[in-house]
């Protein structure tokens, strides 16, 4: 059986090669479910008809601090990257997917540490501008 890739999905293969401008992924929110958090993406190719995709995250991956609510969407963005990557013709991707421990594990490995390390950053300097500004209206009067 032989099988051909996508079209959209041999540049997003070439890492060497900037995606195309005629296509998008978009992410257009989330719902709250019993279960987690489903979240929903858009993906546009020029020419094609739009594709709609639903990536949920359970709620204990979110619960055992493994993961942040504001990281959902980006996992969501990341998962389905790869995805449509891998995407061959006879082989669509699915429209519903789940996030699993495993991708939750490889998405942290790869942009935790640089986002904590920023976090704490931006926060001491916000620390620093408010004690500033608030010493000058304490000196002002």
């Amino acid at each position: 059986m032989t099988t051909t890739t996508h079209p959209v999905a041999q540049v997003a293969m070439d890492h060497s090669k900037k995606p195309l401008k005629s296509q998008q992924l978009q992410y257009l929110g989330f719902v709250t479910v019993p279960a987690g958090r489903e979240y929903t993406f858009r993906f546009a190719v020029q020419g094609q008809p739009d594709r709609s995709f639903i990536l949920v995250i359970d709620s204990a991956r979110f619960l055992t601090g493994k993961l942040k609510y504001q990281e959902g969407p980006g996992i969501g963005y990341w998962k389905l990257l790869g995805a449509l990557a891998a995407e061959e013709i006879d082989s669509p991707v699915a429209i519903r997917q789940h996030v699993t421990e495993g991708e939750t594990a490889d998405y942290l490995a790869g942009s935790g540490g640089k986002k904590k390390s920023w976090t704490e950053e931006r926060r001491a300097d916000a620390s620093r501008r408010f004690k500033d500004q608030l010493a000058e209206r304490r000196a002002r009067g």
